[in-house]
C-alpha cells in the first residue's frame, strides 16, 4: 500500500527489496546467526588433507568467525585462545575470505592441517536466503517482520525520492533493536544461590 507505484516483481520490483532488507537484516555478526551442526550441538568440523593449506566453506557460509581445536597447552604457546560453551579451545591462525556471488567462502591454514576429519571446528555465520521469488520466504523471525517492513519501505523511499535519512535511521534503529536482541543467547544452565540470613 506504500508502495502503490511498484510492481511485486522486476526491476521496479518490491521483491528485489525485500531480498535486500532481508540481507541487511542477516549481515549481523551475531550469535543468532552463528551455523550449529544441529546433529552435535557444535560447529561443522573440517576434513583436511596434508599439503593442502586452503579449504571451500560450505554453500550456507557467509563468512568465517574462526576455526579451533581441543589441543594442549603447549599449543596455547603458539596458537590463541579462544571459548565455546565457556569451554577453552585453541584457535589457529587463518585467513579466510567472505563467500561471493560466484564463489564459497574459504580458509587458508597458516601451517599445513594435517589428515583428519575430526579435528577443526569451523565456526562461521550464515548466508542469508536469496529472496528469488514469490515463493521463498525470508529469514526474520515473526517477531521482527514489521521491522522488516519498515526496512522495505525506508528503502523505497530512498530509491524513488532520494531521502536517505529514513533508510539511514532504520539501519541504526535495526542494528540496535535487531542485532542487539540475536546477540542475545543466554545460557540454559540455571544458578542457584543459596539464600543468607539478614
Amino acid at each position: 500500500m506504500q508502495a502503490s507505484e511498484w510492481s511485486k516483481q522486476g526491476p521496479r520490483g518490491t521483491l528485489p527489496i525485500i531480498d535486500a532488507v532481508n540481507r541487511e537484516m542477516k549481515s549481523g555478526n551475531v550469535q543468532a546467526n552463528e551455523y550449529i551442526d544441529p546433529t552435535t550441538g557444535f560447529p561443522p568440523l573440517l576434513t583436511t588433507v596434508s599439503g593442502t593449506y586452503q579449504y571451500d566453506l560450505p554453500d550456507n557460509c557467509r563468512q568465517l568467525e574462526s576455526v579451533f581445536f581441543k589441543g594442549r597447552m603447549s599449543f596455547r604457546e603458539r596458537y590463541g585462545n579462544t571459548s565455546f560453551r565457556g569451554v577453552s579451545y585453541i584457535e589457529v591462525p587463518v585467513t579466510a575470505r567472505r563467500r561471493t556471488n560466484s564463489s564459497n567462502a574459504t580458509v587458508t591454514f597458516a601451517d599445513d592441517p594435517g589428515d583428519t576429519s575430526s579435528k577443526y571446528y569451523t565456526k562461521y555465520w550464515i548466508e542469508p536466503t536469496s529472496i528469488t521469488s514469490l515463493n521463498v520466504q525470508h529469514d526474520i523471525e515473526p517477531a521482527y517482520e514489521l521491522l522488516l517492513i519498515d526496512g522495505c519501505v525506508s528503502r523505497i523511499q530512498y530509491l524513488q525520492y532520494g531521502e536517505i535519512a529514513p533508510w539511514l535511521q532504520w539501519i541504526e534503529r535495526m542494528r540496535i533493536e535487531y542485532w542487539g536482541d540475536m546477540n542475545h543467547n543466554p545460557s540454559n544452565q540455571s544458578s542457584i544461590t543459596a539464600s543468607r540470613p539478614c
